[in-house]
Parts: C-alpha cells; structure tokens; sequence
C-alpha cells in the first residue's frame, strides 16, 4: 500500500473539513492558545520571586517547556483524535471498518485525521523555543539542530506509544472516558 498517498488524502480531507469550520478552528487554535499562555505566564510568575529553580534559569526553562509544547501540539495535530476516535470505534463497533480495510490498521487508525487546530500553535511553540535560545546566548549548528529535531522526533515518537498503549486498554475495559484525561494530566505534570 502506497501510504504517503493514503496520508495525503486524508490530510487534504482533513484542511478541507476545518476549513468548513472556520470559526470551530479559530476557537480551538485560540484556546490552545491561551493554555500555551497560561503555562508560560507560570513560568514568569514562578521566575519573578527567585533566580532558579534546581539550578534552571528561566531562559532553561522556557526552552525545556517549548520544546515540550513542540512535541503536545504534534501530538494533539497528528495522533491525539484519532487514538481517542479508536477507542469509540472499538466500543461502537466502528473499529471493524478498519480491521476490513486493505493495509495495516494501525496506520489507518492512528493516521486519519489531523486537527489543525493543534498544529497551528506550533509556530507559537518554536517561537518559545527560538526566544529562549537568543536569551541563552546559543548559536546551535546545524548539527545541533537536527540532533534537536530528532529528539523531538523521538518525544512524538514515546508520547504516541504511551498514548497508544493506554488507548489500548479499550479492548479489555469497553471505555477510555477516564484515559483521555489521565494520559492529558500526567502529560502536563512531565
């Protein structure tokens, strides 16, 4: 199966879909938005009344939580709705459809949608990222970089498996309702 080509349709669907729902997306990129605003307001609060904390600058900081934003939003754009989408299909009996279909379901599964909503603040995240790294003084190389945007990578890569491990979890217990929000919650606290 050619599934670049599957993916390409699928993100085509997907951009027309949110485009059907503009204002849906401005809100949900908006709230992400705030949320990403709040965290970083913390950050500032925490960082007004001491130097460090466990020997982190700020600029430390906002770099740590950037590139922590980095990695949620990818997952919230390309593989957040479409785990969770699974874990209704599973106890609906959708999930069939995927198990039917010509190719691993897997891919089809975790691959379908992508919520551009989430995407969108990625921009915002490299900003934090790109900010945090002048203050800090650093000119990276390009070697660094790419080191940098492999473990990214390798960020997307954990949070999707732990994502779809407890996703997973569906099978034997027939809900994920309270799963969303402990994967959500435990994610926040890392």
């Amino acid at each position: 199966m050619d599934y670049l080509r599957i993916w390409l349709a699928c993100a085509r669907y997907s951009i027309v879909r949110t485009m059907m729902f503009r204002f849906d997306f401005l809100m949900w990129a908006l709230v992400e938005f705030v949320w990403m605003g709040v965290n970083l307001l913390l950050i500032q609060v925490v960082y007004d009344h001491t130097d460090s904390i466990a020997g982190w600058s700020k600029y430390e900081m906002l770099l740590l939580v950037g590139s922590s934003m980095i990695v949620q939003r990818l997952i919230m754009g390309f593989f957040w709705t479409n785990l969770f989408e699974m874990a209704r299909n599973i106890r609906t009996g959708h999930f069939d459809f995927f198990l039917a279909q010509p190719g691993n379901p897997l891919v089809m599964v975790s691959t379908r949608k992508i919520d551009l909503d989430g995407l969108a603040n990625v921009v915002v995240a490299l900003a934090v990222v790109i900010y945090a790294i002048r203050e800090l003084g650093l000119s990276p190389s390009f070697g660094e970089l790419a080191l940098y945007a492999f473990m990214i990578g390798c960020g997307v890569l954990i949070n999707y498996s732990i994502l779809l491990l407890t996703v997973s979890l569906t099978f034997w217990l027939g809900a994920a309702q309270g799963i969303e929000g402990s994967y959500f919650t435990l994610m926040e606290f890392s």
